[in-house]
């Protein structure tokens, strides 16, 4: 594997690459083709900027504001820029400014969007009313976060008794059956989105008017959608009639019915022209009115083939009076059901009244999302914390502010974006208001690059339209916006870059996902391969699976609209692989697809093909993957794996559906509610609470006594067993749930949690099991996923459980643990997602007849960013549901955005090919014959033929077969001009095929004497040279040399040091696992009200005018001005020590303070390097090992000779107690100490403790214990 970089010293620029560096003065839009080296150029663009643009336009690295997609990126292009600059400073040795720029890199702001966010909103935190230090929470939290908010507002308008809470009573009866489950899912939908709009409020009641504002609110919509669906079947229709030869009576008939109605789209299409053009003049009534007619003549029409002529019995006709019918068949199959019931179903009267009976429900709907979004807002600022979409509307919300925008722009000359096809609405509006817009008289500095082919992640709120309109600013007559296209493949073999157009000019065209596969978006090739390769190295191999009973129990049939699909069955990665090992009518289809890929691969790897430079492939050049890896990629590997291939995963799958998660949630959930039945009874038969209950013993227990439930039947057998041995198993087993439920009663949720894996012996059982190591992982990571959880707030287990069930109702599992050694040489399954950006000499695409997710265009409520809320009518008279106009709408639209995303899928999965590209799917040999059929006399594909495929291979087969001739080789035959050779392996081959048994699926006696330790056969033979055996007891017996030093953390923080290191001296400070909390729940709540009166107390001596304080009511004035300038919130008011802030600032050290002025330092942030053996007293003192000290000094006081540290505490203790706690204090301030000391080069002659509460100021400087001798002022 490697990644898609362009080395300068390799590859000279190309002048559309040299283009993009150097243009300057002005906007730069870059689309950039896969493999075209967009990294490489934006980092050169970078380097250009600092060393060799123009002396003018020169700039440091700290003005440049670099914005990547992931953080991994980042880090990615910090090091391709430091690459580049490290080269210019080898060629320039006496430049000390490059030297300088080289070492000030890692200060410079390259990184996520919303890590630039939070820089932005932590500078100006007073202007949007924020603490600095408020934490940000990742994904998990916050939604956690919000189904809790969601659950109170659900519960409170439960127990309403006005008209709220009765519309929210029948929005749950209508469109939940009584179940707010889905009400709750797509709310929390709901509120996702509008994070990612611009305007939310507005774009909700947007939403809500299209329906309380009647059928003239959506008649715009309405006709937009009906003119793009005719001009769809209009083009369709057209290339069909023209595709149907032969003089035939029968044949001419249908072909008449087909151009008749071609005929007839042309004229609606023409009549909906018209429409618009009445709407754009005002005439709204007599546009409603044509529209009315229009749909009635929809709805009337029909494509009777009644009365037609009988087929003749001319045998060598038969084929093409076939292909007659079933061409007017699916023609009026497409009328039907997107033309007919999607649009003319109903009069605009009609839909008026649907949208008026529905408005009620959206509107009780939108009011949960309103009122969901302002309590989550309260909920988060009262908890201190922000989430990402926090981040971009306070970024936004400040750069509309003309003082932060100028500074901004003042400070970054240079703003550089990547992959920007993957940005929304919002996140463009910031980084264009972050950028110049030429009002400043300055030029624009925006520098973007992307492509939209490879937009992909819609599910992320990515919009590609944003893309396209920067890429439209640059084309515009007279813009001052360059658009420059990279179309240069330096990736793949030419032969692989003609397929991949070929097939893509077929597909990709502006009607679907507004992509024109032209001469614009062609890929040119880029790189050179020495061996000059001729015959296809693109292969299609197309399985049959028409089986009597497929895998998952279903028949094998054909979709109803007869294309290639496949609901392959998705089983979980514990389950058996396949059932029969001899019968492939049994195995999944991606297990039938998995055999060929090992024969292609072993063939492959036998001398068939060689790479670039004629060397030999490697597993590790070979990379699978799949659309929906979670699903299918541990199926694949564990085949691969019994064909001796050895591969690994780099797509995790679901963790929640791992057994041994499985087991510990069970656990979970007896622990919250002992009198769950499943739960209980798959916790006994698990292996989580000791040796598992077999069968026999569950039946025991079970039946002792069937006239009560299975818990209380447990419970009475505890205490009434006839078996005392099993009753004590029993017994034990619900001791030990007892004891974990009363130890999370006082325990966080993570803390207990642990001591269930570890303590119990969990952990340690799943790791001896086979795959041990990712069982182990998954446990860990499903413990780190409670601890996240649990860090912002304190939620319990019954919250987080609650949030578990959230994740799989949304389909929104968490990636399970992967621990694949990726430097080994095997073959890489992953999914297409985690592809990009990556490249492999020899790629496999698999699973291509999987069927599109379409869900999102399903149910009752459906949401879409442009076409609003979409709700059926439910009608409870009538005891019916349809769908309204704007659910249908909303499903097109869907349908459509789906459909664009999947062919850009696809298109980025075959773009990561260098040198052979492979594809591999499935579908009923019928439909394949089917498909070519249909689409063999035609010249190439419609854009209806796109916007109806079901799958992958619904697109790639009729798209190959409109090719000339002699582009694709079908049916094996070999041809060195073809660019595709397609393979079909017909059912009765594939019934041949074998699968080799598992690795240690039979046992070897050998083996099994060597597990138990027992001595090898005395003609055992035995290498006399080989070391195996002394290595593994080495490695074994190996001990880390530097082991000592490993008590010591690399970075310190010097306020931590007295709980990290003192445990020989302070008997009470525990040696915990990072992130252990011992601390009681019900004790928690004053521990974080401590903190926070700290922290406030902090805030204000650090901001307080020392000269002005006179009596505490002074400082209180000040405190209420730090409110009222926004560095201060109301909730602290009276948390800050007005008292002790008052006495402090009358006594001799407070009034020195006041004295030195701008002289005084105060919240002195400082890192320095010390030695370790100061960190831990037991380590060597000439170890040479060193720890960075991070810390925050109070204040710094000049003073005669030297400097005085200020260290304020707010502990509540009694002045009696001072010297006790002044003791605890003492190594960090000692440390304090000799970092200013060794900063500032100068001494530290005095290190004050100031108390507040009991008023007491003491010097720890000296070198005896501060409760010794030491001087206090008072």
């Amino acid at each position: 594997m490697t990644d898609s970089r362009v080395n300068a010293v390799e590859i000279a620029w190309t002048p559309e690459q040299r283009r993009a560096v150097e243009t300057i003065e002005r906007g730069v839009a870059v689309s950039a083709a896969a493999g075209s080296g967009k990294t490489a150029v934006l980092a050169e663009r970078c380097a250009y900027l600092i060393c060799d643009a123009p002396e003018s336009h020169r700039c440091s690295v700290g003005a440049l504001l670099v914005v990547t997609f992931t953080e991994s990126a980042a880090a990615e292009m910090r090091s391709r820029i430091r690459e580049r600059l490290r080269s210019r400073a080898a060629e320039r040795p006496h430049d000390a400014r490059l030297r300088t720029q080289l070492a000030l890199l890692d200060t410079a702001h390259i990184g996520t969007l919303h890590s630039f966010c939070l820089w932005l909103v932590r500078r100006w935190f007073s202007e949007v009313g924020v603490d600095a230090g408020a934490t940000v929470m990742d994904a998990d939290a916050a939604r956690l976060l919000k189904i809790q908010t969601l659950d109170q507002e659900c519960e409170r308008r439960y127990a309403a008794d006005d008209e709220q809470g009765r519309a929210f009573k029948r929005l749950i009866d209508d469109y939940g059956l009584g179940n707010d489950g889905v009400i709750r899912s797509t709310a929390l939908r709901l509120a996702d989105l509008l994070e990612s709009q611009v305007v939310p409020e507005q774009w909700l009641d947007t939403a809500t008017q299209r329906y309380s504002d009647g059928v003239a609110a959506v008649t715009s919509s309405l006709a937009a959608a009906l003119r793009v669906e005719l001009a769809l079947q209009d083009e369709h229709v057209r290339h069909v009639a023209a595709g149907i030869d032969g003089d035939d009576a029968y044949i001419a008939f249908h072909r008449g019915i087909i151009a008749r109605y071609g005929d007839q789209l042309s004229r609606w299409l023409q009549t909906v022209r018209t429409l618009n053009s009445q709407r754009q003049s005002g005439d709204q009534s007599a546009c409603l009115a044509a529209l009315n007619a229009l749909l009635a003549e929809i709805n009337a029409y029909s494509m009777d083939a009644r009365g037609g002529p009988r087929a003749g019995a001319d045998e060598s006709l038969a084929v093409a009076r076939h292909d007659a019918t079933k061409s007017r068949e699916k023609t009026k199959e497409l009328f039907e059901s997107r033309l007919r019931r999607r649009f003319a179903r109903f009069t605009t009267t009609e839909m008026e009244a649907h949208l008026q009976r529905t408005a009620p429900h959206v509107g009780a709907f939108a009011g949960v999302v309103r009122t969901l979004r302002e309590h989550y807002s309260l909920a988060k600022r009262r908890s201190d914390v922000l989430d990402f979409a926090d981040l971009e509307r306070m970024a936004c919300d400040l750069l509309q502010r003309d003082h932060v925008a100028t500074a901004v722009q003042r400070q970054f000359a240079h703003v550089l974006v990547d992959e920007y096809q993957d940005i929304n609405r919002l996140q463009s509006d910031l980084i264009r208001a972050l950028s110049r817009k030429g009002a400043s008289g300055r030029p624009l500095n925006l520098f973007t690059v992307g492509d939209i082919k490879q937009s992909i992640y819609r599910f992320r709120s990515a919009e590609p339209r944003v893309f396209l309109e920067r890429a439209g600013d640059g084309s515009a007559s007279g813009a001052d916006v360059t658009s420059i296209a990279l179309q240069e493949n330096f990736r793949s073999r030419p032969r692989v870059i003609e397929g991949i157009n070929c097939l893509f000019r077929t597909l990709m065209r502006g009607s679907i996902g507004d992509v024109d596969y032209q001469d614009g978006h062609f890929l040119r090739p880029g790189r050179r391969f020495t061996d000059g390769r001729s015959g296809p190295v693109t292969e299609l191999h197309l399985l049959d699976r028409r089986f009597a009973v497929s895998a998952g129990g279903q028949s094998d049939e054909t979709d109803d609209d007869g294309g290639a699909a496949d609901q392959s069955d998705e089983r979980e990665a514990d389950a058996p692989v396949y059932v029969d090992p001899n019968d492939p009518a049994e195995w999944a289809g991606i297990e039938r697809e998995a055999y060929v890929i090992a024969e292609r691969i072993r063939r492959l790897r036998a001398g068939e093909f060689e790479l670039d430079g004629r060397r030999g492939i490697k597993l590790a050049d070979i990379a699978v993957l799949l659309r929906a890896g979670v699903h299918t990629a541990d199926a694949l590997v564990s085949c691969l794996g019994r064909f001796g291939i050895p591969a690994y995963s780099k797509t995790p799958g679901k963790l929640l559906q791992t057994v041994e998660v499985r087991d510990l949630r069970a656990l979970l959930e007896v622990m919250d509610n002992g009198q769950q039945d499943i739960p209980l009874a798959a916790v006994l038969r698990s292996p989580v609470l000791g040796d598992p209950l077999n069968e026999r013993e569950l039946q025991t227990v079970c039946g002792a006594d069937r006239s009560v439930p299975f818990h209380r039947a447990v419970q009475l057998y505890a205490t009434h067993g006839c078996d005392g041995s099993l009753q004590s198993t029993v017994r034990a087993k619900l001791g030990k749930i007892h004891r974990y439920r009363r130890a999370m009663r006082v325990r966080s949720l993570p803390d207990a949690l642990w001591s269930i894996i570890d303590g119990s012996g969990y952990l340690a059982y799943v790791g001896g099991l086979i795959e041990g190591r990712r069982r182990r992982a998954n446990l860990v990571r499903f413990h780190e996923h409670a601890r996240r959880c649990e860090s912002y707030r304190r939620h319990g287990l019954r919250r987080f459980l609650e949030y578990l069930d959230s994740l799989e109702s949304d389909d929104r599992d968490v990636a399970s643990a992967s621990v694949s050694d990726e430097c080994s040489d095997a073959v890489q399954v992953m999914s297409i997602h985690a592809s990009k950006g990556l490249e492999f000499p020899i790629v496999f695409v698999a699973d291509l007849g999987r069927r599109f997710n379409l869900t999102d265009a399903r149910g009752r409520m459906i949401l879409d960013r442009d076409a609003g809320i979409g709700f059926n009518v439910v009608d409870r008279d009538a005891l019916i549901e349809y769908p309204s106009i704007v659910h249908r709408l909303a499903a097109a639209e869907i349908e459509l955005q789906t459909r664009a995303e999947e062919l850009r899928v696809l298109y980025v999965g075959m773009t990561r090919a260098q040198e052979k590209l492979i594809l591999v799917g499935s579908a009923p040999a019928a439909v394949i014959q089917q498909l070519r059929r249909r689409t063999a006399s035609r010249k190439g594909l419609t854009g209806l033929d796109v916007a109806t495929g079901r799958s992958f291979l619904d697109w790639i087969v009729p798209a190959l077969t409109t090719q000339p001739a002699g582009i694709v080789a079908w049916d094996g035959a070999d041809s060195d001009a073809s660019l595709y050779q397609v393979v079909v392996h017909a059912a009765d081959v594939i019934r041949e095929w074998r699968m080799p048994p598992a690795p240690g699926s039979t046992r070897s006696p050998l083996l099994e004497a060597a597990g138990r330790m027992k001595p090898l056969p005395p003609d055992e033979p035995v290498s006399p040279t080989s070391t195996w055996a002394e290595d593994l007891i080495a490695r074994v017996r190996f001990q880390y040399p530097h082991l000592e030093a490993a008590s010591v953390p690399s970075v310190v923080a010097a306020s931590d040091v007295r709980h990290v290191f003192d445990w020989q001296s302070d008997p009470e400070v525990r040696i915990d696992r990072p992130g252990d909390d011992p601390t009681p729940a019900r004790l928690r709540s004053d521990r974080d009200d401590a903190r926070r009166r700290g922290t406030v107390t902090h805030r204000v001596l650090q901001h307080l005018d020392i000269s002005l304080v006179r009596d505490p009511r002074s400082v209180a004035d000040q405190v209420d001005a730090f409110i009222a300038r926004g560095l201060l919130v109301l909730d602290d008011k009276g948390r800050a020590d007005i008292d002790g802030i008052a006495w402090f600032c009358g006594t001799s050290l407070g009034r020195r303070a006041a004295a030195a002025g701008d002289g005084f330092r105060r919240e002195f942030m400082f890192l320095a390097g010390r030695p370790a053996s100061e960190m831990d007293q037991t380590l060597r003192p000439d170890m040479d090992d060193r720890v960075l000290v991070r810390g925050i000094v109070d204040g710094i006081l000049p003073c005669d000779g030297g400097l005085e540290l200020i260290d304020y505490k707010t502990d509540r203790i009694s002045a009696a107690a001072a010297n006790e706690r002044a003791a605890r204090y003492q190594r960090p301030m000692q440390l304090y100490a000799a970092s200013i000391e060794a900063l500032f080069r100068r001494p530290v002659i005095h290190a004050w403790l100031v108390f507040l509460r009991p008023q007491v100021i003491m010097d720890v400087r000296a070198a005896s214990p501060p409760d010794v001798e030491t001087p206090a002022i008072t």
